[in-house]
């Protein structure tokens, strides 16, 4: 398992700090609020351009437009608006289970999202599933926060299970402003992982479903006489499994990804799927892009 060594180890620290170099290289814009909003606000980053009309403020003429075309055109931009980012990590049993691990890759990942989110964001929650102790879910601001967002990472083991729906529901309430809530997990959850997404709705937040899966769940590696537990209930099954079993079986996992895939952008969540296999490096930022959290 990884340890909080892992995560404050030099090595991990500089591929934390390129990841936040390639998210501000994507961003639009740099510092607190970058997301684009119709709310009123101190306005930063740039929309558009439109004709000049007697009254307006000269300050706000494009005069790299005029020297070029010989016209006059404003630069309208848009309020910039808080972001809120809730980091749920599933360490549900299913999850301590891989040729990689998928909670091993689940916690690196939100070390990372968190990490780049201290730089854009306004706050930043880890909250794992199941819960810890409220306080360890309080909300963190600002770069001088990293250390202690890495130390509450490494601090995570492998829980047991619940609800997922009971864990967004737990989550601290918002700050002013939007909330973000990302889920990281591989949604086997006996009591369907629906309700969690009807939790993210219930709080009126936007979601991002990011979905772990390990080769070895895909093409598992079983042939003969196995003995199968079910890691969230800790049922066993013997079984003889050959190669209509696996056939089966391939079908019945294909179904789970097309469900949660399907689930998460019926709701209007933002998804990604992350194979353990994958290079971290690109999937954070595939997962920062997919999110609409930086806008490339």
């Amino acid at each position: 398992m990884a340890s909080g060594q892992d995560l404050l180890d030099p090595e991990f620290l500089k591929r934390l700090e390129y990841l936040d170099f390639a998210a501000k290289k994507i961003a639009s814009g740099e510092g607190r609020g970058e997301r684009p909003s119709s709310a009123p606000g101190r306005a930063v980053m740039f929309r558009d351009h439109r004709s000049y009309a007697a009254g307006d403020d000269i300050r706000y003429i494009d005069w790299n437009v005029y020297l070029r075309l010989d016209e006059l055109v404003i630069k309208e931009f848009e309020a910039e608006e808080r972001l809120n980012v809730a980091i749920v990590v599933d360490r549900s049993d299913s999850m301590n289970f891989g040729l990689h691990n998928k909670f091993e890759v689940a916690v690196r990942i939100a070390a990372a999202i968190g990490y780049v989110g201290l730089s854009h964001f306004d706050s930043v929650v880890v909250m794992p599933h199941p819960p810890g102790p409220p306080s360890r879910a309080a909300p963190l601001t600002g770069k001088g926060q990293r250390r202690e967002l890495l130390r509450r990472l490494a601090d995570l083991r492998p829980l047991g299970g619940g609800r997922f729906a009971d864990t967004v529901r737990a989550l601290p309430a918002s700050p002013r402003g939007a909330m973000l809530i990302v889920i990281l997990s591989d949604f086997f959850d006996e009591a369907g992982f629906e309700g969690a997404c009807a939790q993210v709705r219930a709080r009126h937040a936007r979601g991002l479903g990011v979905h772990i899966v390990d080769p070895l769940e895909i093409h598992p590696e079983l042939l003969g006489p196995v003995r199968l537990k079910d890691l969230e209930t800790g049922r066993e099954r013997i079984l003889d499994v050959d190669e209509a079993f696996l056939e089966r079986y391939r079908r019945e996992i294909d179904l789970h990804l097309e469900r949660v895939e399907r689930f998460c952008r019926e709701s209007e969540f933002g998804f990604a799927r992350v194979e353990t296999s994958v290079p971290f490096d690109a999937s954070v930022l595939a997962i920062l892009r997919k999110g609409r959290i930086l806008r490339s």
